[in-house]
C-alpha cells in the first residue's frame, strides 16, 4: 500500500520536473525557475547558424525596474547589459547570440537588481 502511494506521488512530480526541462526537436533547450525574490525566469538556448541563440526572460510583474544581466558560456562572461521591465507584464527579455564551441556547452544567465533579488538560469546544450 505504501509503495503504491509513493509511486502515485512520484509520477506527477517527475512529469512536472521534465516539463520544466524540455528539449525540443529543433535542439532547443528550455529551463525555468524562481528567482531569490518573487520573480520568475526562463532561459531558452538553441543552435542558430553555427552560433547559440540565448533568450533569457525575467517576469517580475512590475514595470520600470532595472536589472543587470550577465551571460556566461562555459564559465566565461560573453555578454552583459541592462534591461528594464516593460508593460504590460512587467517583464524583460535579454536575447543574444553567442559562440557555439564544439561539444556540450553550459550557458548561464544571471540577472540582478538593486534590491538584491537575483535570478540564475542554466541550460546545457
Amino acid at each position: 500500500m505504501i509503495k503504491r502511494s509513493l509511486t502515485l506521488i512520484a509520477i506527477p512530480v517527475l512529469l512536472a520536473t521534465s516539463a520544466a526541462f524540455a528539449k525540443d526537436g529543433d535542439g532547443r533547450v528550455e529551463r525555468s525557475g524562481s528567482c531569490s525574490g518573487s520573480s520568475n525566469w526562463e532561459i531558452t538556448v538553441k543552435p542558430d547558424d553555427g552560433r547559440l541563440e540565448v533568450e533569457f526572460d525575467v517576469d517580475q510583474n512590475r514595470n520600470g525596474v532595472q536589472w543587470h544581466v550577465v551571460l556566461k558560456l562555459n564559465g566565461e562572461k560573453v555578454r552583459e547589459g541592462n534591461r528594464t521591465t516593460q508593460p504590460p507584464s512587467g517583464s524583460f527579455s535579454y536575447d543574444k547570440r553567442v559562440p557555439n564551441p564544439a561539444g556540450e556547452d553550459k550557458v548561464v544567465a544571471i540577472a540582478k537588481r538593486a534590491s538584491g533579488e537575483r535570478c540564475r538560469g542554466v541550460a546545457r546544450i
